[in-house]
């Protein structure tokens, strides 16, 4: 999630595609009772069940367990922990990868973090601190223990290899990766999909050539913020449209080469308990969703009003 207006993020561009229908409603996974949390980002740990979330506003991660109970795993400020956007588990390797940025006077500055998913303990670092403007928003895990990186700002795709020797820039396209927010690998990551601001961006990683993804007619692929891979096919959380009604959560389908969108199905649409959702996981055949972050109230600078804030709301969605 790229933090500028809240108009800005309401009118990045949008609509729904024709015929799109919405199907089953969600369950409400969990609540954190922390109302001004600002949560963006989540991801999921299959070995031990827990969640975590990023925080914005408090600059920390929260662990969420099996029972829904929450508690700081990393907290406030902790080894350099900034404006938290996107994480990711990487089970294997007991990792949790955490992005953060901030911007300080005239200088910003981008974070990668890797933390022990158990312990807490600081793996490695890489900051970014100077004048160029950059915003590291969300990241997607390769097999071999590799993550790639957007640069919402930069228009970058940044590239950290399996034994996190280095942080390095893997792609940059002005024309394709503006607003460069979601990211996802095709199962056999021969391509990223990257969100962009009118489209998703179809990068081949073995030879970087990036263009728009095909589209068949009347798919629309704007806008969209929080992107999964899911048997087939992309979930995507679009918040990116002309009002806060159109806010929906969508699912792509993709041709059998996975180079080409076939059509667009809304999964969850002006949902009351959308205050501009973020980011989504999926876990097993569900997609756990930050639904209710108060991310408008935040950008709106009303943290101060008790009455605006609710209590970070995650829904769970059956995709199966």
């Amino acid at each position: 999630m790229k933090r500028p207006s809240l108009g800005l993020v309401l009118c990045l561009a949008g609509g729904l595609a024709a015929g799109a229908a919405q199907i089953a409603p969600p369950a409400v996974a969990f609540r954190v009772a922390e109302k001004d949390l600002v949560p963006e980002g989540i991801t999921h740990d299959a070995q031990t069940g827990r969640f975590f979330l990023g925080s914005i506003r408090k600059e920390k991660v929260v662990a969420v367990d099996r029972e829904g109970r929450a508690s700081d795993f990393i907290p406030s400020g902790r080894d350099g922990v900034m404006e938290g956007l996107g994480l990711k588990v990487d089970v294997k390797r007991r990792r949790l990868w955490v992005l953060s940025n901030k911007d300080i006077d005239d200088r910003h500055l981008s974070a990668v973090h890797v933390f022990h998913v158990d312990s807490g303990a600081l793996l490695k670092k890489f900051v970014l601190d100077d004048k160029a403007p950059r915003l590291f928003n969300d990241l997607v895990l390769m097999k071999d223990g590799s993550a790639y990186i957007s640069d919402t700002n930069a228009r970058r795709i940044y590239c950290v290899p399996g034994d996190l020797a280095r942080l390095e820039p893997f792609l940059e396209s002005k024309e394709f990766l503006e607003e460069a927010n979601g990211i996802a690998a095709s199962p056999d990551e021969a391509f990223l999909y990257v969100a962009a601001a009118k489209h998703i961006a179809l990068v081949e990683v073995s030879g970087k050539a990036i263009r728009p993804i095909e589209e068949s007619a009347g798919v629309d692929d704007s806008g969209i913020d929080g992107l999964c891979y899911y048997r087939g096919g992309l979930v995507a959380v679009v918040n990116g449209v002309k009002t806060e009604a159109d806010i929906h959560i969508a699912r792509f389908a993709l041709s059998p080469d996975g180079r080409r969108l076939l059509g667009k199905t809304v999964i969850d649409k002006g949902n009351p308990l959308f205050n501009i959702p973020t980011t989504a996981v999926i876990v097993g055949d569900d997609l756990f969703c930050l639904a209710d972050t108060c991310l408008d109230v935040f950008l709106r600078n009303q943290m101060d009003d008790p009455t605006k804030l609710k209590e970070p709301t995650v829904l769970r969605y059956r995709l199966k």
